[in-house]
């Protein structure tokens, strides 16, 4: 600070004025004997036990290396080396996997006994890392933290639009494996669900198998939602097992991606702890129950608090990393091998890949760790250990990727690391621990491993020792920052095919002291992100093809509607369960402050609320559906297990717009869909009043609860001929006989060989859907398949096939009608019902409806009549397909041919 010479100056400046009355006079010193110093002090943002002044020659050069240093390597793209082990040497393996490679010692407490562990690493270069750590010891947390913000070139990437850092991480992973985690390898279908630009998202994938994943040890969910967006739509399916309470999945959170395709389990202790040699066999059994195969990737992210052992991180989390990759080898489907018997010799032809496992590690340096990747190399078909930039570079974290599960590690390697969790459950450990799981000899002699895994280890090492001592001249230094962060995160993002796009904001909590200002922000943000409501959402897709209320019924199917009908193979029957409202309804999902479900009625005026079932669906979601009851035969009786959703047709799933397609397509559609969405609980908290609580007592989360979830099961669609041979079966219920028909359902394996048998639906009639417009018709070729041709004389349409809002609304529109010179057949029906609810005053129930001998009943159709008419209908084209091929033959007869007029 200047000194003022102006009296004026001096006098109106206050500090001036204090610095004064402490007998402060130009030129001289502060204190007693004016002692103090004379020049200003260097202003520095110092924290922590450093005071003011403190600085040294030495730190000073060392601290412009760092800034200068072109020795620092700031890649964004990365290549990861693989290590894969020859089929000989895995083969000689297989039969000497046994107990006796265990091998017990004293367990590692001390930093000198973890220095000795120098089998793998030099132990000068695991000293020189322990040295570089401990340096910390005697810095604050939050000054340690401030200069790893500003020290590390990748810290401003952080989390994006995810919930956090660990989606950066999968997403930088994903990329660098060349898309291995997500299995998306197609560049143009990839970019197409998640374009970088403003374009429209399209779901190419929505006839593709769903993909399978499973999140283990990673709660909050980062990994689970990057790959649910990554997938989009509704392509993927995960499973999530983590600890509860503060470390569980915070399924709130998911933006990227609905959580509705996430589904959690606990095993069977509810804990969680994956630790636990039942928990692990629960989860298996659970996943597998559920979709019947292995999944095609396992992410494990599992870790905790080490304050104050930092250097025995890997010691105290071996046993994390042994569970994990039993968890790896237990969910990863096993790769698949077709042999076939050529000249004599046995050729095995891959017909399924198996799948992949990324688990995140720390220090490698002790024989139990190494012992696990050895197994792990064993297991499957390649593996890499890489440390990728989005994890911190000064810490000790990185990942192993396992791609292409063996059929030895599925089986053999999984017992026998099973076996060694459960004697690690039942030891005293304090006393003695397992240190090896492979014999040194076993991977000393394998020179390929141990040049790989030297290489790795040093190379992250070296590097971890330079961010530590990095961050320590950035802690001196606060005032400085690492000048490359804003360019290397932009281009990351660019490299990892990520939008940089801001994360919605979370809902706002109401607060009485907020300001003017802040409310204005509040009603802002609301008016900029009001969710959309049911009937905005379906006027969006639907535009003006549907106006409610629609007045006219659905058209009844009789006798009459198959005499008339040109060509039965047009038609598709849909069973329709019993259900408590009128018939189908149009349901909507929106999002408001919960994802929430409302319906429209056929004649109603407005939406609303649809409680039937327990469950959310992902938003923009337009289904048409009717709630009914799941029973399971139990032999003896027909038992209810609770509400399920009945799905006849889909407009909207997930904001992917499949209504203009064909029904068929629709309905593959739907299965996908419901595969995807089905869960067998929704987790449910509970909170309780506490009077001790605010000044009225206020709610406080006590527990959570299982609510089993109301499955969605999707109607198949079948030919006339089809429905006339479906089996049902009558059984008393309730005091009058009533027809069930088999679905599969809950943990039921979906096989086309083998009809469904454990689940049923009661059937109150069917639903009668045209699939062509009614400008076209179905004919048959020369070789007698179908095709599809436009009817001559009628008023062309964009789609031959019918879409979701005709099959709707039921009838076609009145200029369409009025193309038709002799009138339309069935007065532009295109949609029928054919009732099963008994009529007790006609003597007309569903055992007369089911007889295979009555072939006709006064009080309505049954299934002998529209079997006989289809006969007819089947007979008579077949005699018009005769004739024309008859009519075609004599006209080719009457041409001269080639070779005539080559004579003349």
């Amino acid at each position: 600070m200047d000194y003022p010479t102006d009296r004026k100056a001096r006098d109106d400046n206050k500090a001036m004025k204090i610095m004064e009355r402490m007998g402060f006079a130009h030129g001289e010193g502060l204190g007693k004997n004016k002692q103090g110093i004379t020049a200003p002090i260097e202003l520095r943002s110092r924290i922590g036990r450093r005071g003011l002044g403190i600085e040294t020659e030495q730190q000073h050069k060392e601290f412009e290396s760092f800034l200068n240093n072109e020795l620092e390597n700031k890649p964004v793209e990365e290549a990861p080396e693989w290590l894969k082990c020859d089929e000989e040497q895995r083969n000689c393996l297989i039969g000497q996997l046994s107990d006796s490679w265990i091998m017990l010692g004293a367990p590692i407490t001390k930093d000198e006994q973890l220095m000795k562990q120098d089998r793998y690493c030099p132990s000068e270069q695991i000293a020189e890392l322990i040295e570089a750590k401990n340096v910390f010891d005697t810095m604050d947390r939050k000054e340690v933290e401030a200069a790893r913000s500003r020290a590390n070139p990748y810290e401003t990437v952080k989390a994006g639009f995810f919930q956090n850092r660990a989606a950066m991480k999968t997403a930088n992973l994903d990329k660098i494996f060349d898309w291995r985690l997500s299995w998306e390898f197609d560049d143009e279908r990839r970019l197409a669900k998640n374009p970088l630009n403003e374009n429209e998202r399209d779901n190419v994938d929505r006839f593709s198998p769903p993909f399978y994943f499973a999140d283990v040890c990673a709660g909050p969910g980062g990994f689970s939602e990057y790959m649910l967006w990554r997938k989009a739509f509704y392509n993927a399916k995960g499973f999530g097992f983590t600890l509860t309470g503060k470390d569980d999945f915070k399924l709130e959170r998911f933006k990227a991606a609905s959580s509705d395709y996430f589904e959690t389990f606990y095993g069977v202790n509810e804990d969680g702890d994956v630790t636990n040699p039942d928990n692990l066999e629960s989860l298996e059994k659970f996943v597998n129950d559920r979709i019947h195969t292995g999944v095609h990737l396992v992410m494990c992210d599992g870790g905790f608090s080490v304050d104050g052992q930092e250097n025995l991180q890997e010691v105290l989390s071996k046993r994390l990393y042994l569970c994990q990759f039993i968890v790896g080898l237990s969910l990863c489907r096993a790769e698949r091998r077709k042999v076939k018997e050529e000249n004599g010799e046995g050729n095995a032809k891959v017909t399924e890949k198996g799948g992949n496992f990324l688990c995140k590690l720390f220090d490698v340096f002790t024989p139990f760790s190494m012992g696990l990747i050895y197994l792990m190399y064993l297991s499957f078909d390649r593996v890499s250990l890489h440390k990728p930039i989005t994890s911190r570079p000064a810490n000790s974290e990185r990942y192993i990727f396992c791609e292409n599960l063996n059929l030895f590690g599925s089986t053999k390697v999984k017992k026998y690391l099973m076996e060694v969790n459960k004697r690690m459950e039942s030891m005293d450990r304090k006393k003695e621990d397992i240190m090896e799981l492979v014999p040194d000899e076993v991977i000393s002699e394998d020179d390929t491993f141990m040049a790989y895994i030297r290489q790795s280890i040093e190379q992250t090492a070296r590097r971890q020792v330079f961010y530590l001592r990095k961050y320590k001249h950035f802690a001196a230094n606060p005032g400085t920052f690492d000048q490359d962060q804003a360019k290397l995160r932009e281009e990351a993002l660019k490299y990892w095919e990520l939008p940089d796009i801001e994360r919605p904001k979370d809902p706002t909590y109401f607060n009485r002291k907020r300001t003017a200002a802040q409310m204005d922000e509040e009603r802002q943000i609301y008016q900029n992100q009001r969710p959309e409501t049911a009937n905005e959402m379906f006027r969006r897709y639907s535009g003006d093809k549907v106006y409610f209320p629609i007045k006219r019924q659905i058209a009844r199917f009789t006798e009459d509607v198959l005499r008339r009908c040109s060509d039965t193979a047009e038609l598709r029957a849909l069973l329709m369960p019993k259900c408590d409202s009128d018939g189908p309804v149009l349901l909507v999902s929106v999002v408001g402050n919960r994802t929430m479900l409302m319906m429209h009625r056929r004649n109603g005026t407005n939406f609303e609320a649809f409680q039937s079932v327990k469950g959310t669906f992902p938003k923009g979601t337009v289904l048409l559906a009717m709630c009914t009851t799941l029973f399971e035969d139990t032999g003896k009786s027909m038992h209810p297990l609770g509400n399920c959703l009945w799905v006849l047709d889909a407009a909207v799933l997930n904001e992917d717009n499949v209504a203009n397609f064909d029904l068929k397509a629709r309905n593959a559609a739907a299965h996908k869909f419901a595969a995807a969405v089905n869960r067998l609980y929704v987790r449910r908290a509970i909170f309780e009043r506490n009077p001790n609580k605010g000044r009225r007592g206020g709610m406080e989360f006590s527990c959570y609860t299982n609510d089993t979830f109301s499955e969605l099961i999707v109607a198949e669609p079948m030919r006339l001929k089809a429905l006339a041979e479906q089996k049902f079966m009558v059984r008393q219920y309730k005091g009058c006989r009533v027809a069930f028909f088999p679905v599969w359902a809950r943990n039921d394996c979906r096989d086309p060989q083998n009809p469904p048998k454990k689940y049923f639906v009661e059937c109150q009639g069917v639903r009668i859907q045209n699939v062509l417009n009614p400008n076209f018709m179905l004919t048959r070729n020369e070789r007698n398949q179908e095709e599809v041709k436009p009817r001559p004389g009628v008023t062309p349409q964009q789609n031959r096939c019918t879409n979701f809002y005709d099959s709707f609304v039921g009838y076609f529109s009145e200029d369409i009608r009025a193309s038709y010179p002799d009138g339309h057949p069935h007065n532009g029906a295109i949609t029928f019902h054919w009732s099963w609810a008994p009529d007790f005053s006609s003597n007309f129930t569903v055992e007369h409806i089911l007889n295979p001998e009555l072939d006709h009943h006064p009080a309505g159709l049954t299934m002998s009549t529209v079997r006989r008419l289809i006969g007819i209908s089947e007979t008579a084209k077949k005699e018009e397909r005769t004739e024309e091929q008859l009519k075609r033959a004599q006209k080719l007869e009457a041409e001269p041919t080639d070779d005539c007029e080559t004579d003349e």
